[in-house]
């Protein structure tokens, strides 16, 4: 299922495995998304720089911003449901969550890398983005706004 709302909003409804190593829950069932299944995913998208993810157990809201030209700062939060906090085993099993997510952000960065230096290929030809690509379009227009500001002061 998917949502594109005004303003730069979007929300995407799939079926998706939990963030571990394993795919499997480290946690129960997060009560909201119960009658769900395991395999509940949610993307959602609020512009210019909110980014949104869900799985089975967790919710990750993440705020991205750009410092400069190559440079921007990632800040994903955590959340879980109050009745996890109880687990004697809660802080490591945090830490296994983050330890999952701390890789997989640096798997995506060498792909964004490459994928910013093909661009500046003599073979490189852009092309219009896909339908589906409507939070991309908007993030990417952002960071455009806060760079030629951040260039036209200098």
């Amino acid at each position: 299922m998917r949502g594109f709302w005004p303003r730069g909003c979007s929300t995407v409804l799939y079926p998706a495995r939990s963030h571990t190593d394993s795919a499997e829950p480290i946690f129960a069932m997060n009560p909201t998304v119960a009658d769900r299944g395991l395999t509940v995913g949610v993307t959602g998208f609020l512009s210019p720089n909110f980014h949104l993810y869900g799985r089975c157990e967790n919710l990750r809201p993440c705020v991205e911003w750009p410092l400069g030209m190559g440079r921007t700062r990632l800040i994903y939060y955590n959340l879980f449901p109050t009745e996890f906090h109880a687990r004697l085993d809660f802080t490591a099993d945090v830490a296994r969550h983050q330890r999952y997510y701390a890789r997989a952000v640096e798997e995506d960065r060498g792909m964004l890398e490459s994928l910013q230096h093909a661009m500046a290929s003599r073979n490189f030809r852009p092309g219009p983005l896909s339908k589906f690509e409507n939070a991309i379009h908007h993030q990417l227009k952002y960071y455009v706004e806060r760079m030629g500001n951040t260039l036209n002061a200098v």
